[in-house]
């Protein structure tokens, strides 16, 4: 997912990319004030050198804004803006347990890990609460369940043999490890 965004792109054409591509989204780009915001955000990084829409991403997450692939749940009143989840842990650097994990999930791309297979990828110990930490990456949006043709969720077996869910990274936890990696 690191397609370069064409120079002789416009922003129109990256903004109709992240309609397509992240349903999440639309709740922004609906808001007239939020996506007069999002569009300068966007014109500022068309202006640049070439992007990658992981780095776009970034930046749009950067900024205070949710990015996801899967349409927003229905609230009772929608919000402005729609911003990341609430939460102290997201990773704030790639050398926390967190951050380990995240991008050993960007590493591997779509195949997806376990948490086993995560714990073991990002090299950390097998009595570091790891599994604590895959949880929380799921429950903030940057990592979600590896689903097959008929929407259940995928498995492997683990080091006891007992089946274990697969987790793929999302968008924006693509966007954040391209964040985290540039600071």
């Amino acid at each position: 997912m690191t397609t370069p965004v064409s120079p002789r792109g416009s922003v129109v054409d990256l903004l109709r990319t992240m309609w397509t591509r992240f349903p999440g989204m639309r709740t922004t780009l609906e808001h007239t004030t939020a996506r007069r915001e999002l569009t300068d955000l966007l014109l500022a990084m068309h202006r640049a050198p070439e992007h990658t829409i992981d780095q776009c991403l970034a930046k749009v997450i950067e900024a205070g804004y949710y990015v996801s692939e899967h349409p927003p749940a229905p609230a009772k009143s929608d919000p402005p803006r729609a911003v990341a989840p609430e939460s102290g842990h997201i990773p704030t650097s790639l050398r926390t347990q967190a951050g380990k994990l995240l991008a050993a999930s960007y590493a591997v791309g779509e195949a997806g890990l376990t948490a086993e297979e995560a714990r073991a990828e990002a090299k950390l110990s097998p009595t570091s609460c790891f599994w604590k930490r895959v949880s929380e990456l799921r429950i903030n949006g940057l990592i979600e369940y590896m689903l097959d043709a008929e929407d259940d969720i995928v498995r492997r077996p683990g080091l006891t043999t007992s089946p274990q869910q697969v987790c793929v990274i999302t968008a924006y936890g693509r966007g954040v490890v391209t964040m985290l990696e540039d600071s």
